[in-house]
């Protein structure tokens, strides 16, 4: 699995496998949260996502897939269709 940077899991994905697809925060402004400062939003490509999916279908016992990062649903309707 390619995971750039911290990465963040919440308690409630405690057992989900995770699917870095994004890097960084859409909106990074928030006066609250200094998690992302340092990494500028970048969506995955298609092909490492897929890389990461394929290698994923060798684990055992994976029942959900958490998409992680700042902001997954920042993804293009139709290209997060593909991916789920």
């Amino acid at each position: 699995m390619d995971y750039e940077g911290l990465i963040i899991r919440p308690p409630s994905e405690a057992y989900s496998l995770l699917l870095q697809v994004t890097t960084g925060c859409s909106h990074n402004k928030c006066t609250f949260c200094g998690t992302y400062r340092q990494k500028k939003l970048k969506i995955k490509s298609l092909e490492q996502i897929k890389k990461d999916l394929h290698e994923a279908s060798s684990y055992d016992d994976v029942s959900r897939v958490f998409l992680c990062d700042g902001d997954a649903l920042i993804i293009p309707q139709p290209r997060l269709e593909e991916i789920l």
